[in-house]
């Protein structure tokens, strides 16, 4: 395998090899090549760098090439050195390293073997060329003056590494393509120099002091990249998440093609869903495997500890610290070290929830990163940047235990080398089944904000308005793309339960009304949920819940009867709370209904728009709402869908159970009553304490914890999941909104007031829960259990 130049140089032009070596046997397979590919007549003028370059020979230096007046044509060339070919990839594999030592940097003595054996392993590569003139001016327009270490001559030099390098990735292939030299392109560059001089200004603190400040964020920021660590982390990934689940990614091909298509011309920022410690694997093993150059991912400093760390670091993490407030240089350091990668078109990302969702639905998207890529798009540091919002999905989660004990208020357990152990052994054997891979709709920023201005500058509000906006359009197409899965479907339906035992022809009646709504709806599934149409497919899917004990099977009496296990609600909620966002419409829509029509109102239309609008209003920190007329339409639609002539029977006057008959399934029970549980015993909380205010929120959202467990007992609340750490914290976020958690007299009345508030929902719920399950009744032609009746 050997390489033909770029381009054939004129004629007319001399042209210099610049030819790295390290090896004797380099300089052997480089004098070869140059001697086969020099331009007939211009001979071959070599400047051997590296440290055997000049091993006994004679050669023209590089600084009496830079400054004569010939101005020729310079061009890189060094010897690549692959792995050997398997199944038609050449990556390193862990033996090799063990065995050999790294195939991409073989031993002396390895090179010459090779070199006779197996010449495909050692093709020789060149560079793009320049002439000496175009590498000053660029030099000129780039290099900072004050940057004392930057010669032109040490300019040359790391532009034809960098030449090399990009030609590296075209032979090996573009999930090669990584940066290199990064600090020192940063640091030398007028903008990186005048950007720390401007701030030394406003900071009031001497330059030097600054740069060495500076310069200690680059060391501890930018990320390294070996090719052999990139495919050591590969494999480490795939060997993470094949402990427990199939050994192949679900990747949805039509949309895997969409981005592939776009992240081949323009710089990307992925966009991934945080529900596992084994996403770091799943979304850089699905890129690779769309044959897409590797990603930098920014990661939480914690996970930084050894041997963990340095490998990631090598790989393309970039740990940052999660509180900076403080430090404007590492701010300052940290934007230019994005708007850099995206100007150079490398691919992004980071988890846009910030850490793991413990609640399993989408988490508020956190905003600081995708403030400094957007402002590197304003500038015109690149002409667009794409953003991919993407969804992982877990069959089943060995981590929701962990979850759930946090919800309940445990510690969460600090990551080290024998945390990563214990998860590996937890893990181990156990199947949960698969992961799939979901890409929602690409945004660009062209076409969301406009041509690039040349300027971040924007006014504070509108820059707040239009990165809020950009953050929900993500979410959104998070939601949307998320699938549903059998574990989600049948923890809906068992959680709907509220403790009773279910069948088995219950439970496949229930899933299959969420079904065949779903299918109706056009939403994604797994081919698990449409599984669930079979009864072995059913059977099959509630086996793999009572394996992990999510689900209980008891066969004591004449039929076998399916239910939550013990202390298992928080652990099934989460994977209910995946696909919630799915049928939010559907049950705001019932609760509206139920409120328009109990009331002796003048207007039931527009008293059901505002119970909708004020639902809207109460759930806006637990879920994503388009805008208000987006709202509307999609309530509209969602209405219309099951009864097209409702506005006209609302406004004759027609009932709750007329209403809400020619629904099905009724889903407001299912999957908003742990939310509006938890939000009633926050408020619950604020008028035990009358007119205190909120002074500690860490104690408020204990005592929380501790009211709701109290509530849970004395039957005031039905849903174990709605005591929950999680939903308390959020529900505080709400009632901070409402101006509820400041003390006086006022506070207390309008305290009182939202708790009767959450209680008339809570009693709008019981009533659709109750005609939901009248007609359950009637579907089975046959009674379930309730707590008020020994039906059998």
């Amino acid at each position: 395998m050997t390489l033909s130049l770029p381009r054939v140089p004129d004629t007319t032009t001399k042209v210099v090899f610049l030819a790295h070596a390290t090896t004797r046997t380099e300089v052997r397979l480089l004098d070869e090549w140059i001697a086969r590919r020099s331009p007939e007549g211009l001979g071959s003028e070599i400047v051997w760098t590296g440290p055997l370059g000049r091993d006994g020979r004679v050669s023209t230096s590089l600084h009496d090439v830079l400054v004569r007046n010939d101005d020729p044509l310079l061009l890189p060339v060094r010897v690549a050195w692959l792995p050997p070919e398997r199944g038609g990839r050449r990556a390193v594999r862990l033996r090799d390293l063990i065995a050999t030592g790294n195939p991409r940097r073989p031993r002396r003595h390895q090179q010459s073997y090779l070199a006779r054996s197996d010449p495909e392993r050692a093709p020789v590569m060149c560079g793009e060329p320049a002439t000496v003139s175009e590498l000053r001016q660029a030099f000129v327009e780039t290099i900072a003056p004050r940057v004392e270490v930057e010669s032109f001559e040490r300019f040359v030099e790391r532009r034809a590494a960098l030449a090399l390098e990009r030609e590296e990735s075209h032979l090996l292939g573009p999930q090669y393509k990584v940066p290199r030299l990064v600090r020192e392109e940063l640091w030398a560059s007028v903008r990186f120099q005048d950007g720390l001089a401007d701030l030394a200004n406003e900071l009031g603190r001497p330059l030097p002091d600054v740069q060495g400040h500076a310069r200690a964020c680059l060391d501890e920021m930018v990320a390294g990249y070996g090719r052999s660590q990139l495919d050591l982390a590969l494999q480490l990934g795939r060997f993470m998440y094949r402990q427990a689940y199939d050994g192949e990614l679900d990747i949805d091909s039509e949309q895997a093609a969409r981005v592939v298509a776009v992240a081949r011309h323009h710089a990307t920022v992925v966009l991934p869903t945080h529900r596992s410690n084994l996403d770091a694997g799943v979304m850089p093993g699905a890129w690779h495997e769309l044959g897409l150059p590797p990603t930098h991912t920014f990661a939480g400093v914690n996970m930084a500890f050894w041997p963990i760390g340095p490998l990631m670091k090598r790989s393309g993490s970039i740990f940052i610290r999660r509180d900076t407030k403080d430090d404007g240089v590492y701010r300052f350091v940290l934007r230019e070290y994005l708007g850099y990668l995206a100007e150079k078109r490398f691919h992004l990302e980071w988890y846009i929830e910030g850490g793991r969702s413990r609640t399993g639905k989408l988490l508020p998207p956190r905003l600081g990163l995708l403030t400094y890529v957007i402002d590197a798009f304003r500038e015109g540091r690149t002409d667009d940047v794409v953003l991919v919002p993407a969804s992982i999905t877990y069959d089943q989660l060995g981590e929701v235990a962990e979850f759930a004990g946090e919800a309940r208020g445990e510690a969460k357990r600090k990551e080290s080398l024998g945390w990563l152990v214990g998860f590996i052994r937890a893990n181990r054997g156990q199947r949960y089944g698969k992961i799939y891979v979901r890409f929602g709709e690409p945004l660009s920023l062209r076409q969301l904000i406009g041509p690039p201005a040349g300027s971040s500058a924007v006014p504070g509000d509108e820059r707040t308005r239009a990165l809020q906006r950009i953050g929900f359009e993500v979410s959104w197409r998070i939601n949307d793309a998320t699938p549903i899965t059998a574990t989600s479907l049948l923890t809906l339906a068992l959680l709907g339960a509220l403790g009773r035992g279910l069948t088995f022809a219950q439970v496949r009646a229930a899933v299959r009304l969420h079904l065949e709504d779903s299918v109706a709806r056009e939403l994604p599934m797994t081919e698990s949920a449409t599984n669930l149409r079979t009864d072995d497919g059913l059977v099959a899917a509630l086996s793999a819940l009572a394996e992990k004990g999510v689900a209980v099977r008891s066969a004591d009496g004449p039929d076998t009867v399916f239910v939550i296990g013990p202390e298992q609600h928080l652990a099934a909620a989460f994977y209910r709370n995946s696909i919630v966002h799915h049928f939010l419409h559907a049950a705001i829509v019932e609760l509206a209904l139920a409120g328009a029509a109990e009331l002796q109102v003048d207007d039931a239309v527009a008293e059901f728009w505002q119970a909708a609008y004020r639902l809207r209003d109460l759930l806006k920190f637990d879920f994503f709402f388009r805008e208000r007329d987006e709202f509307r339409a999609a309530i509209e639609a969602e209405l219309s869908r099951h009864d097209p002539a409702w506005k006209e029977r609302l406004a004759a006057g027609a009932d709750v159970d007329e209403l809400l008959a020619r629904r099905s399934p009724l889903l407001a029970p299912l999957t908003l009553r742990s939310f509006v549980e938890a939000y009633s015993t926050v408020a619950a909380e604020l008028v035990r304490r009358d007119e205190g205010p909120v002074v500690d929120e860490e104690e408020f959202v204990r005592a929380c914890e501790g009211h709701g467990r109290q509530r849970l007992l004395q039957k005031l609340i039905q849903s174990p999941e709605s005591v929950s750490r999680q939903l308390f914290q959020t529900g505080v976020q709400l009632v901070e909104h409402l101006g509820l958690t400041h003390g006086g007299p006022e506070v207390a009345v309008a305290r009182k007031e939202f708790a009767g508030e959450l209680r008339t929902l809570l009693h709008r719920l019981d009533v659709v829960e109750g005609i939901a399950l009248h007609s359950f009744r009637r579907l089975l032609a046959g009674p379930i259990p309730s707590e008020d009746t020994n039906d059998e």
